[in-house]
């Protein structure tokens, strides 16, 4: 039996390298790692075919983990192709949070904004593909879309005091909620048609006209 004498000296265990609940550091390395192969997969496969023929089998082959690994981190396809899709939107979703800082009737400057914004959409054509593929086969991924919607209007809210008046009133909040993201709707729409075809014919003018539909938008709301 060791003796407490012989202990002197030697640091006693204290728990160092685990985390809560018993994890170690190098587990949690492990699970990380898993998640990001995870992530990766599925950018691979649901840029490479359709979500919907997407399989697990697919997800897992391509992330080179086990099914088991794969529900250890997503409950379904559905959740992994969210993750995708949150991993992919965050410059988009700081483009549109940037636009009620615009100032109106500076065509310039919203001609600028959507510029930029037509070259994330192009940098990110797969993350637009996935999104219609959700929105139009998965029911769930539309209440995450309205998530994302109200969102932005909090942010145009914060930015501009009579959007945020207006939607204070019992009168105009619903059509001022509506109008917002019907000007998202178009803005997006066009942007991904602009970059989802390899060429469209007058896209300086698709941009002009939006510039306009943007600059009214602005107009209203920082008077």
């Amino acid at each position: 039996m060791t003796s407490e004498a012989s202990l002197k000296g030697i640091p006693k265990a204290t728990g160092a390298g685990r985390r809560k609940g018993g994890r170690s550091a190098y587990q949690q390395e492990q699970r990380d790692s898993t998640r990001k192969s995870l992530l990766g997969a599925g950018l691979s496969v649901f840029t490479e075919k359709p979500y919907f023929e997407a399989t697990i089998d697919d997800l897992v082959r391509a992330g080179g983990v086990s099914r088991a690994a794969f529900y250890i981190h997503f409950e379904s396809k559905l959740d992994l192709a969210l993750a995708v899709f949150k991993s992919g939107v965050g410059s988009v979703r700081e483009m549109y949070e940037a636009l009620p800082f615009l100032k109106a009737d500076d065509l310039p400057a919203v001609r600028q904004w959507l510029g930029q914004l037509l070259r994330l959409y192009r940098e990110q054509v797969h993350i637009l593909r996935l999104h219609a593929e959700l929105d139009a086969f998965e029911p769930r991924f539309q209440a995450h879309d309205d998530t994302l919607n109200d969102n932005l209007i909090e942010a145009f809210a914060e930015a501009l005091p009579s959007f945020r008046a207006a939607l204070a009133h019992e009168k105009s909040s619903i059509p001022v909620r509506v109008k917002t993201i019907m000007m998202v709707k178009q803005v997006g729409t066009v942007c991904a048609m602009l970059a989802m075809r390899e060429k469209v014919e007058h896209e300086e003018v698709y941009i002009d006209i939006l510039s306009t539909v943007l600059n009214d938008f602005l107009r209203e709301y920082q008077s």
